[in-house]
């Protein structure tokens, strides 16, 4: 499982914090000035004598702060204070300010580094998780292309050396059409699944009728579910359903998940096609009553994922899944199985959010 991400804005965090600390030091300043009103105060005033008449407790504080500061400068800007024990005091009150000052700038500066070293770290995971997938993808990409590049190889080898005989040459140049073709859809669909995750990609979001959309897909999809020996029965309303969303990208969501019903269950297999609404939410159903897929739900959205175990030449290339999960989440949407779903074994449940009417 990969690391999430913190989600948090840092900009959104530091700002928070900072806001606490600033009321923190309030809340811890005033029982500060309290004390050094009852306990400094009165022998400083004492020790400046007739000076104080025209002196307040907020020019002694602030008299204070700047005699804290000049010593720490390296000057001595003693302003009324003129003897030392008066400059001790005063020292002392400067002190006493600074000290919540210093004790919330701490806090704060610890909070900010524990965030950041957390930030990295969850990058530093996530690029780890990243690498990871995108060898393993690397892997399994080699794998689903070797066997048939063997496969075009040795039958042309065999054609070349003339060992087929003449009535079974159309059955070679059949078969070797055949293996060239799924080299060229995994091509395709691997190239499609990179376009997603680069820079340069962006949706096209326009007003997009779902209901439209689903019943277009749905009668494009009727004559492979008939050769396969499939019934489709499809359940969509006839009311627009408006949503702001990439056409292209979302009918290639849904052909992927009907032609994932048909490549992965036997004929006779019943499929339905449905749209159900509730406030501010359409759901695109495509449920059938083939077998149940087997292990976690959410590995099969992975890249090369297959609900057999079995990893077959003549099944998926184990990317439309993914591909299309992927293309759900850039829109905002979700995409999850369900199992068992109403009187179908399973289903796809594609979530989307629909426009305020």
């Amino acid at each position: 499982m990969r690391k999430p991400v913190r989600q948090e804005d840092p900009a959104a965090y530091i700002a928070r914090w900072f806001i606490v600390s600033l009321l923190l030091t309030v809340l811890l300043e005033l029982p500060v000035i309290w004390l050094e009103n009852r306990l400094f105060i009165p022998p400083l005033l004492r020790m400046l004598g007739e000076r104080t008449t025209d002196v307040g407790l907020t020019e002694l504080l602030v008299q204070a702060f700047r005699l804290a500061v000049s010593l720490l400068l390296g000057g001595a800007e003693t302003s009324v204070f003129t003897s030392s024990f008066s400059i001790l005091i005063a020292l002392a009150m400067s002190v006493l300010l600074l000290l919540p000052v210093l004790a919330v700038g701490w806090i704060f500066s610890r909070r900010i580094g524990i965030y950041v070293r957390q930030l990295q770290e969850a990058r530093d995971a996530d690029r780890d998780s990243y690498e990871k997938q995108r060898n393993l993808l690397i892997s399994d990409m080699a794998h689903d292309l070797r066997t048939p590049v063997m496969s075009i190889s040795a039958m042309a080898q065999a054609l070349a050396d003339d060992m087929v005989p003449p009535e079974s040459r159309q059955e070679y140049y059949r078969g070797i059409i055949s293996k060239s073709g799924k080299m060229g859809e995994l091509i395709t669909l691997l190239l499609d699944y990179v376009k997603l995750d680069s820079q340069g990609f962006a949706l096209q979001r326009e007003k997009t009728d779902l209901t439209r959309l689903v019943l277009e897909e749905t009668a494009d999809f009727y004559p492979a579910a008939e050769e396969a020996g499939m019934e489709v029965d499809a359940d969509i309303p006839e009311e627009a359903c408006m949503i702001e969303a990439d056409r292209k990208q979302l009918g290639r969501v849904i052909a992927n998940l009907l032609i994932n019903a048909v490549r992965h269950n036997p004929p006779g297999t019943g499929i339905c096609v449905s749209v159900s609404r509730r406030p501010g939410i359409a759901s695109v159903i495509i449920a059938d009553n083939g077998s149940p897929i087997e292990g976690d739900p959410e590995q099969l959205f992975q890249p090369f994922t297959r609900g057999d175990p079995a990893r077959s030449p003549e099944g998926g290339s184990g990317l439309g899944l993914s591909i299309a999960d992927r293309i759900a989440r850039m829109h905002g949407y979700k995409l999850e199985l369900v199992q068992p779903y109403r009187d179908y074994t399973k289903a796809f449940v594609l979530t989307c959010l629909t426009e305020e009417e």
